[in-house]
């Protein structure tokens, strides 16, 4: 395999919903509300959101084993909203990978080659390209029980692409790993798919995975897209107290714009006025109540700051200190990497903060 055999292709998803219909048969759920998404041709998407939001439900209808109430989903020109999974020529990996315990890496890695009746010499061609692609070559002999979670997990990424699909999907295939292993794995699996250029999906409910892995993020909730974007638009421009909840932590303190001055807003917030570029897409006028949100990376210790906090937390994380504070009615969360330089602030201790006002946005407000 190289990068030349697969040709990637775009994936549309138009209006599509999903209704489940409960045990009674007379009460129904509506997993997904009519959500529209266009992925570009080798693009690795990302759906992100909580439990139930309708994530796992998308990836069933992309793959075929479950059908859409209404919409469509198109695979370049192909319609395959109706087509069973065998018709689809997609690749899934799965959260438990799915390996057959009783088979060897090779004879796992080769059943859906198998399946499609290809000549031995053939399959034994693609096998041995796709082991040593994942650099598990020393392992085709073993079962999966003699294997660690990474070696597992890259013997079912194998197995996915070894048939060469138009579409990967993938089901939260790195929940199962610890954390170090996690963060190894979803550097070489990005690698991988951008080596072999495929157009990807990928289910996920952890946030720092969505931001290291994607192009763009898909945030879902129940059943609907609130917002899609980089992960850098979606982390520091999120459009709503959600989406900004949801991305990493987030500060939120109620302001009032007072003035509009070009293509930013004055906005009177924690008893200072700030400046905070204005959204393209939103409508603020002078008199509005909005709300601010602060991420606490954006917060700095800085005796020329505006702000005058009283620390009510200090939790030691190794790469930073972690603050709570009050600035006036307000609690906030703010980080300081450079406890070394700055000193270790402690409860009841008076913090100066300067926060940058590149990093405020300003959502509507309707906080939840």
């Amino acid at each position: 395999m190289n990068k030349t055999t697969i040709v990637p292709i775009g994936v549309k998803i138009e209006n599509l919903s999903k209704v489940f219909l409960e045990a009674d048969k007379k009460t129904s759920t509506l997993a997904v509300n009519h959500i529209s998404l266009e992925i570009h041709p080798g693009e690795l998407v990302t759906l992100l959101g909580p439990s139930g939001c309708g994530k796992t439900t998308i990836l069933r209808m992309l793959s075929g084993f479950s059908f859409p109430t209404e919409g469509s989903i198109t695979f370049g020109d192909t319609d395959v909203t109706a087509l069973p999974p065998n018709k689809r020529n997609v690749g899934m990996m799965f959260q438990s990978y799915a390996l057959f315990p009783h088979l060897s890496v090779y004879e796992n890695i080769a059943y859906g080659l198998r399946i499609k009746k290809l000549p031995a010499a053939v399959i034994r061609e693609k096998v041995t390209a796709v082991l040593d692609m994942m650099r598990i070559t020393e392992y085709q002999k073993r079962i999966p029980e003699q294997l660690s979670g990474g070696q597992q997990q890259r013997v079912a990424l194998a197995r996915a692409v070894v048939t060469e699909p138009k579409i990967l999907l993938f089901d939260e295939p790195l929940s199962n790993l610890d954390a170090k292993m996690r963060e190894y794995m979803r550097e070489e699996l990005r690698k991988i798919q951008r080596s072999l250029n495929i157009t990807s999906v990928y289910v996920t409910h952890d946030q720092a995975e969505a931001m290291a892995i994607s192009d763009r993020v898909v945030i879902m909730n129940k059943g609907q897209i609130e917002q899609i974007g980089t992960p850098e638009e979606i982390y520091v421009r999120p459009s709503n107290t959600f989406v900004a909840n949801f991305m990493g932590k987030a500060n939120f303190t109620n302001g009032i714009v007072r003035k509009i001055e070009n293509n930013c807003l004055i906005v009177e917030t924690m008893g200072v006025a700030v400046k905070i570029a204005k959204n393209s897409d939103s409508g603020e006028k002078v008199g509005d109540a909005v709300i601010v949100m602060i991420r606490p990376e954006f917060m700095h210790i800085d005796k020329s700051g505006t702000f005058k906090g009283f620390v009510e937390r200090a939790t030691f994380f190794g790469e930073k200190m972690e603050y709570e504070i009050t600035i006036g009615k307000n609690t906030l969360t703010m980080n300081d990497p450079a406890f070394l330089q700055n000193g270790i602030y402690h409860v009841g201790d008076e913090i100066p903060v300067y926060i940058y006002e590149k990093g405020l946005r300003v959502l509507p407000d309707d906080k939840e």
